[in-house]
């Protein structure tokens, strides 16, 4: 099954497909519809992040979301503040759910997706969520020579002199523990 222009979905029903063995979306969604994910990004560029999700009943008979998103994302890089084009990849796996009780008895393999009954996903927002769960915590390039001028590393001036070396202030401490009570030397 394709998206299309699909922005929500009902899991029950997709999860009930094919006999009840459950059914698939695969596409793209244009990041201009996840307005926090923008804010995280550099630039005004628009990109697609393509997704494929497989909802289904489990053993346990839960309602299951599986699935995986890819993305392109230009970021700040964080060594040069520059644009980098940074790919995001994310899989997971949710388990639909009505209330916190019922996501508190999860297994640790699936996370929580509260919705109420009857109630369909958005799926720019799921697709938005996972993503920005994806997106690295410090952007950069992965060569510094990548990241241009702002970046280069200072050298120390050849000229600078390191004889002028203070002395250490516990060494007054030091000659009194050894006898040495000449405070002027």
């Amino acid at each position: 099954m394709s998206t299309g222009l699909l922005k929500r979905f009902d899991p029950r029903r997709l999860a009930a497909h094919d006999g009840g063995t459950g059914g698939t979306l695969t596409g793209e969604v244009d990041t201009t519809l996840m307005p926090r994910l923008r804010e995280a990004l550099a630039g005004d560029e628009p990109a697609t992040a393509s997704f494929e999700l497989r909802v289904f009943r489990d053993k346990a008979r839960r309602l299951v979301i599986e699935g995986n998103v890819h993305a392109e994302l230009a970021c700040e890089c964080q060594r040069c503040l520059e644009p980098v084009t940074v790919p995001v990849d994310a899989q997971f796996a949710l388990a639909v759910v009505d209330d916190e009780e019922a996501a508190r008895n999860l297994p640790v393999e699936l996370d929580p997706l509260l919705l109420e009954q009857e109630a369909e996903v958005d799926l720019p927002a799921l697709v938005e969520d996972e993503l920005i769960l994806a997106l690295p915590q410090i952007p950069m390039h992965e060569d510094v020579a990548d990241c241009g001028e702002r970046a280069r590393i200072v050298k120390v001036d050849e000229e600078f002199d390191d004889s002028t070396k203070k002395e250490n202030p516990f060494a007054v401490l030091k000659k009194l523990k050894n006898g040495n009570t000449d405070r002027g030397k």
